[in-house]
């Protein structure tokens, strides 16, 4: 009966306010960690992104200590767990119209927060997140996806007494170092009756296959878009660079899923707009 649906429910807002992505316990970490380790980390970091390939996989595992890894170089790791598109690979692919967004922090209110020393590294990560990172992204792309489908989506996480409420829980209690995460929901759905699997189920992503759909489907749209008409985004690309970033993905020398995906998402649109 999907067809028939006007309203959904949507459970946004919850790892935001509730402790939910496993980068705030590795921020937290981050954080707790001598100086020495970040000299080590960048080596950590160099060899298993010389290891990540592209895979099939959510999250592979040389990718996963790749960003892991790539996090603890810096004093903000959050702000390294949220990018995808490195300065290496902005440097490649800033076309002349993008040169003077190199020297720009696109993170730099996000970064801002994470400095602020009046509150806890938890505090911080939450903070950041609901100001930026949900309402930019998350919440972008569940309000433009239904809309376009006539589906009203409501976010009941984001109820003012839900945030409020969840501003005034202690960080012990929304989430541990163990790996337990969004304890106070889990509790409260065993109060109401849930199935312990669902209660203790593990987080699940809603990550797009990319590596699956360029191998396939996509395929014939990003040898378009990345080679013959590599150009389609000039003067804001450089068209050189995205041909090399594709070579590279093709012939598994280097993962470059999130940027590939964001750079056909934008030709696709630059396609059929101009």
């Amino acid at each position: 009966h999907g067809q028939s649906l006007t309203i959904g429910i949507g459970g946004d807002g919850a790892d935001e306010f509730f402790a939910g992505y496993p980068t705030y316990r590795a921020s937290a970490l981050a954080a707790s960690m001598p100086n020495g380790v970040r000299k080590i980390s960048a080596t950590f970091h160099r060899i298993f992104a010389s290891l990540n390939r592209p895979h099939s996989k959510r999250i592979g595992h040389m990718e996963l200590l790749m960003r892991l890894f790539g996090g603890l170089m810096y004093d903000d790791s959050h702000v390294f767990w949220r990018r995808y598109l490195l300065d290496e690979d902005r440097q490649k692919i800033y076309g002349p119209a993008l040169r003077c967004a190199l020297d720009q922090d696109p993170f730099d209110q996000y970064r801002g927060i994470l400095q602020d020393h009046n509150l806890s590294i938890w505090d911080k990560c939450l903070l950041a997140d609901q100001l930026y990172y949900l309402p930019a992204d998350m919440l972008v792309k569940v309000d433009r996806t239904s809309m376009a489908h006539g589906l009203e989506v409501r976010v009941p996480f984001l109820d003012k007494r839900m945030m409020l409420l969840a501003g005034e829980i202690n960080q012990c209690l929304l989430a541990d170092y163990c790996g337990n995460t969004k304890k106070v929901l889990r509790h409260a759905a065993k109060l109401r009756g849930a199935p312990r699997d669902l209660i203790r189920m593990k987080k699940k992503g809603f990550n797009v296959p990319i590596n699956a759909l360029l191998a396939s489907t996509l395929r014939p749209l990003a040898d378009r878009f990345f080679d013959s008409d590599a150009d389609i985004l000039s003067p804001f690309t450089n068209p050189d660079g995205i041909r090399r970033l594709w070579a590279d993905h093709q012939a598994g020398q280097k993962d470059n899923k999130h940027a590939l995906w964001t750079l056909l998402v934008l030709s696709t649109w630059a396609s059929e707009t101009f």
